[in-house]
Parts: structure tokens; C-alpha cells; sequence
């Protein structure tokens, strides 16, 4: 099987990025899907953030900025050796800057904090807000105010 590459993921954010303009994109990562009590059903990546961004970890949020620096922001799950034991390795912020191409990182920590700044006087946002409530009010304060 061929793995799709860097510039190939880049591409489609590029194409994207055309056709949402001046508007201002945030993508999330599927949530895991628990089977029961303490089991999870084994992990699949959204597909539409998968298929702009090439990152499979759960947890992730992506910003995609069309004529703005930086163009794309990938919002990661810091390393965390002792939570990795139990639910598996995570990149962290240094080995997905490595991999995803993305122009600025962040822990997912971070999120509130640079959102707002990221989002800025932006007149649309495009987000479907399905997976976390959170996330959506981070989003309407950066709007509303």
C-alpha cells in the first residue's frame, strides 16, 4: 500500500483553502467510541480530518486559514508517558510537528488560549461541532464575544 505524503496532504488543504476563502476552518478529531465500561472500539480517524490534514491521532484540533500566517495549526495531546501506558503512544507536540506539516503546533491545552487569536476578526468560521461541546463554546466566545 502507498502512504499518501506530506506535499499530497498539503495539496488538499491548499484546494480546500480556495474554496473556503476568507472563512476560517476547524477541524476535530473523532472522539474514541467506547464499547463498554473500560474497552473502546478500535480508533477511526474523522474522515474529513483525515483526509486534509494525514494525522491519525484522537484528540487533535486543525485550523486551516486560507491567505492568513499561519496558514495550518494542528492543536495536539501532549506526551504523557504515564496515560501512555494504558491508552498507547502518543506523538506529542515535537514528533507531529515532524510529521504533519503543519506550520504552527500547539498543545491541546492551548486551545482556548490561542483560538481567539487564530479565529480573530474572521466573518465566517466553518465547524460542524459534533464531537465536542467544549470546543463549540471556546468557538462561540471567540465570535460573540
Amino acid at each position: 500500500m502507498q502512504e499518501i505524503t506530506k506535499s499530497e496532504f498539503s495539496g488538499r488543504r491548499y484546494a480546500y483553502a480556495k474554496l473556503a476563502k476568507n472563512g476560517i476552518t476547524i477541524l476535530q478529531a473523532r472522539a474514541p467510541a467506547i464499547r463498554n465500561l473500560d474497552v473502546d472500539y478500535p480508533y477511526r480517524q474523522d474522515s474529513n480530518f483525515l483526509y486534509l490534514t494525514g494525522f491519525y491521532e484522537e484528540g487533535s484540533v486543525a485550523i486551516i486559514r486560507p491567505g492568513k500566517t499561519p496558514f495550518y495549526t494542528l492543536f495536539v495531546r501532549p506526551k504523557n508517558r504515564r496515560n501512555e501506558v494504558w491508552n498507547g503512544y502518543r506523538l506529542g507536540l515535537q514528533e507531529a510537528k515532524k510529521i504533519s506539516g503543519a506550520n504552527a503546533i500547539y498543545s491541546i491545552d492551548d486551545l482556548a488560549h490561542e483560538l481567539p487569536k487564530l479565529i480573530g476578526k474572521t466573518k465566517q468560521v466553518f465547524y460542524e461541532g459534533r464531537d465536542s461541546d467544549e470546543l463549540s463554546k471556546i468557538i462561540r466566545k471567540c465570535i460573540v464575544g
